[in-house]
């Protein structure tokens, strides 16, 4: 098998393909990738925007619980890379969690799941970072899940030679792919372009007492391999033989991660806790997994706690107030820089509004231009590149805006009110049937503007909501006068 295979099968093309962009810009390692270029891949996703927000205002980031209700806002307090691989993670754990395929594939995801969150209370014990132990021991066996979802049969294959053979899984998945499970799942990461300290996680460790860590790498993978063993070890055995596997796991790991049998008995009491807890922001359901039986079974066969399947919200972005928790006042937090201010203020309008484009632009005075700086929306790699106009003697709606300093709303551009007004660039590149110009005056005169659309014809905001740009305007000019 070769891995260009995963992109030929008929199931493949759903996170595959569609992730394109996505994907690279997600999980790659781009010098030129900004925020707002992230929060723009992201976006696209309703479902994955709502998801990686509840998981950033969870505990699970117990410092910034309830504070962010923005991609870019996450990004400026999370960090670039957490917010990444949060949302690479999330977005390929949906794809290959599958629905409704099956009983084995169900608890993959859910073992996938329980090994993150042990990983993620291993790595905090041990002095590594929490939230990336949790995406490698998510990930650390991808190349199985692959296997599981687009190659079903081969899956079955590999069980067969398991059993009749009694070798391990990645000898038998070597003779069945001609590949075995890790270096499929590293190099598919690979051409992902997922960081190198993610993928060298996802090679196991070999058998024996491991010795300590080298590197902040090797002691990841250690994590990463630890905290799967781990679930093998609860899949294998019930509560009350588990004692014994526990020792010998505790013993083999003593050197990289020296954790006592009698605290790998409390982590796992603290991870089911949190694994009830965050399972539902996944959109996991535990509560039939056998692997989560085994972890819950207690010796009076009391019945383990039921999680109740998350629903993601069908109403889109915009249909009510914004300002309940899109205000700016509560966006802006400690973020001072004026591009992630701008950053975080489109989004806001993006999502609040319900619109399909947004864009903020500056004067250009040395070549009487406007052109556009960052934006949200659909084609929006090509609009940013594209956007720019002269000042215009002839007055069209966006001269006109500049200049006059008054704001543009049209709900038909195609009306024959605004025929000749609206100019033959912007018919060209957008010709969007709705939107609206805010121009942004300081000392009157015109330095920029928002501009948002819609693709169909009516108000391109909501009548009752235009008075927010004026705050949003507002909360632009303020952070332009602090960093001066």
């Amino acid at each position: 098998m070769e891995v260009r295979e995963c992109r030929g099968n008929e199931r493949g093309p759903g996170f595959i393909s569609e992730a394109g962009e996505g994907r690279g810009k997600l999980s790659g390692e781009s010098e030129d990738l900004s925020a707002s270029d992230l929060a723009n891949v992201i976006l696209k996703d309703y479902a994955l925007t709502n998801k990686l927000l509840r998981l950033v205002n969870s505990a699970f980031y117990g410092v910034t619980s309830g504070k962010i209700s923005t991609v870019s806002r996450a990004v400026a307090v999370l960090g670039f890379d957490q917010v990444r691989l949060a949302a690479a993670s999330l977005m390929l754990f949906d794809q290959l969690k599958g629905d409704a395929q099956g009983e084995k594939l169900a608890n993959a995801a859910v073992g996938s799941f329980m090994s993150g969150m042990f990983a993620k209370n291993i790595s905090a014990t041990v002095g590594a970072e929490a939230e990336e132990g949790f995406i490698c021991g998510m990930l650390h066996k991808l190349g199985v899940h692959l296997v599981l979802f687009y190659f079903p049969e081969e899956y079955k294959e590999i069980d067969k030679e398991m059993a009749q053979k009694g070798v391990d899984e990645q000898a038998a998945s070597r003779t069945v792919l001609g590949i075995p499970y890790h270096d499929l799942g590293m190099a598919v990461a690979r051409m992902w372009k997922f960081p190198d300290r993610v993928i060298e996680t996802m090679e196991p460790l070999p058998p024996g007492k491991i010795d300590k860590a080298k590197s902040p790498n090797d002691l990841l993978r250690g994590v990463a391999n630890f905290s799967n063993e781990l679930c093998e070890l609860l899949e294998d055995t019930q509560k009350n033989g588990r004692s014994e596997k526990l020792s010998e796991i505790s013993k083999r790991f003593r050197k990289i991660i020296p954790i006592s049998k009698k605290q790998l008995v409390k982590m796992l009491e603290t991870s089911k806790t949190e694994i009830e807890k965050y399972s539902s922001v996944f959109s996991i359901n535990i509560s039939k997994s056998s692997l989560y039986k085994n972890l819950t079974a207690q010796p009076d066969s009391r019945k383990p706690s039921s999680t109740v399947d998350a629903v993601e919200p069908k109403t889109p972005p915009g249909t009510t107030e914004p300002a309940s928790d899109t205000s700016p006042e509560n966006e802006m937090g400690d973020a001072t820089a004026l591009n992630d201010v701008v950053v975080m203020l489109l989004e806001t309008m993006y999502r609040g509004f319900g619109c399909t484009r947004v864009i903020f632009c500056l004067m250009n005075p040395r070549r009487n231009s406007v052109s556009a700086r960052f934006g949200f929306g659909k084609d929006m790699d090509v609009l940013l590149k594209k956007f720019d106009f002269k000042i215009s003697k002839t007055m069209d709606v966006f001269t006109a805006a500049i200049l006059q300093g008054k704001d543009v709303i049209i709900r038909d551009s195609a009306s024959s009110e605004y025929r000749r007004r609206v100019p033959d660039w912007y018919r060209r590149i957008v010709n969007a049937p709705a939107f609206a110009i805010f121009p942004i005056v300081v000392n009157k005169r015109g330095i920029g503007l928002f501009y948002l659309d819609r693709d169909t014809t009516g108000p391109p905001i909501p009548d009752e909501q235009v008075n927010f740009m004026n705050i949003f305007r507002n909360q632009f000019l303020i952070a332009m006068k602090q960093g001066h």
